[in-house]
């Protein structure tokens, strides 16, 4: 199974299709929905199935092969512009799974008859306090992410299971917390290959980018030095080959050069 998600992009294209498939056909039926025309409970499990399929999926990659799940963007034998058109759907995705605990927030509140159900609090607890906790550990040690990631992410998963459990009920509501879950920590998995993606297309570009700079500095150099007529010693060349310390010294030889030219 390892050497199929390392050799075929058919797994991750179904992903691509699933995600952004369940997102916006959640979206649909939830605006569509009205007394005439409910949401049925085969509907809901059967999109609740493949909101779960997609995110469990990215998170199983994630552990079991990292950065790895990433060779179709940042293989070795591919060109540096596919791998900027590769890095697109991923793209597209990550804004898809971004969507997705809300999506799947406004399918379930329409078919439980508008009942409000808490989704943001996991939300901002998985894609902004462990990112800003995965750059204090860089800081301050592996310590400090266990606290501050442990603590966000129990007291908001706590305190959104507390919501739901009252406002639709033990069963539904740390149902729905389960699910909501899955598909934020889905979306922190998939903004997290996003920034190894990119940074690996940076890192890759950093030798022409410094050969660039380097050219240009040299360039400029050159070319500045012949503007003001100097040598690589620094000196200031005056037009009749002479060299003198300072401009204002190269300026004078030549206005006497020029004099005994018109004299």
């Amino acid at each position: 199974m390892r050497e199929f998600f390392m050799t075929s992009t058919i797994p991750y294209w179904l992903l691509f299709i699933l995600g952004i498939a369940s997102v916006g056909y959640s979206a649909y039926i939830a605006f569509k929905t009205d007394e005439h025309n409910p949401i049925s409970k085969q509907t809901v499990n059967i999109l609740t199935g493949i909101f779960l399929l997609v995110g469990v999926a990215v998170i199983v990659l994630y552990n079991a092969l990292g950065g790895n799940a990433l060779w179709w963007i940042t293989g070795k034998d591919i060109g540096y512009g596919a791998k900027l058109l590769r890095v697109i759907p991923l793209v597209i995705f990550l804004a898809a799974e971004i969507a997705a605990p809300f999506a799947y927030m406004l399918l379930m509140e329409t078919y439980l008859d508008d009942k409000r159900l808490s989704v943001k609090t996991q939300f901002i607890a998985l894609l902004v306090i462990v990112p800003v906790a995965i750059i204090v550990s860089i800081f301050a040690g592996n310590t400090w992410f266990y606290i501050i990631a442990g603590v966000g992410t129990v007291g908001a998963a706590v305190y959104s299971a507390t919501s739901n459990v009252n406002s639709t009920g033990a069963k539904t509501g740390l149902a729905f917390t389960v699910v909501s879950f899955i598909l934020c920590a889905s979306a922190l998995v998939t903004l997290l290959y996003l920034v190894v993606a990119f940074f690996s297309l940076i890192m890759e570009m950093l030798p022409v980018i410094a050969t660039i700079i380097g050219v240009s500095i040299l360039f400029g150099k050159s070319y500045g030095n012949a503007v003001m007529r100097r040598d690589n010693a620094g000196n200031y060349i005056a037009s009749d080959g002479s060299k003198h310390s300072s401009q204002s010294s190269r300026d004078t030889r030549d206005m006497q050069i020029r004099s005994q030219r018109n004299s």
